[in-house]
């Protein structure tokens, strides 16, 4: 029988860092792909507030996507973007709703971009999210 130390460690290296069982969650069981060899990327994933997502209908719809390999700049580029006076960020840069977040609806997506009520005309937003190039779920969902 294991110890509570090893069992912790086999769940490390299974990527589910003592969130649950060797299945991990419902949650990971619902949202991950089908497949063998696929594996969710560790990472906490926080809802935004619940007023955000009761005024999605008045926010900025991404204009881009950031989608690279992950440690291939692609937290360089969208701060690049960010820099620029007409691009604003997302509330944070990683949403991942078309691989793992997609069963939470649009309004759960939208409530990550800033609202459009007193922006420029020109603004834009988008979110960078690496994890896209490599689920094969992802490209069907952004593009629909």
């Amino acid at each position: 029988m294991d110890s509570p130390r090893e069992l912790g460690l086999k769940r490390q290296a299974s990527g589910l860092r003592n969130r649950g069982d060797a299945l991990g969650t419902e949650e990971q069981r619902r949202t991950s792909a089908p497949g063998p060899g696929f594996t969710r990327p560790v990472g906490v994933w926080i809802d935004p507030p619940k007023w955000r997502k009761a005024t999605a209908w008045a926010r900025l719809r991404p204009a881009f996507l950031v989608i690279g390999a992950q440690r291939g700049g692609t937290t360089s580029l969208y701060r690049y973007l960010c820099a620029h006076p007409d691009v604003l960020p997302a509330l944070r840069k990683e949403i991942h709703y078309y691989d793992f977040q997609f069963g939470k609806g649009r309004a759960w997506y939208r409530a990550h971009f800033p609202r459009k009520r007193g922006l420029r005309s020109r603004a834009i937003t988008g979110e960078a999210s690496p994890y896209y190039m490599v689920h094969p779920l992802a490209p069907g969902r952004a593009h629909p």
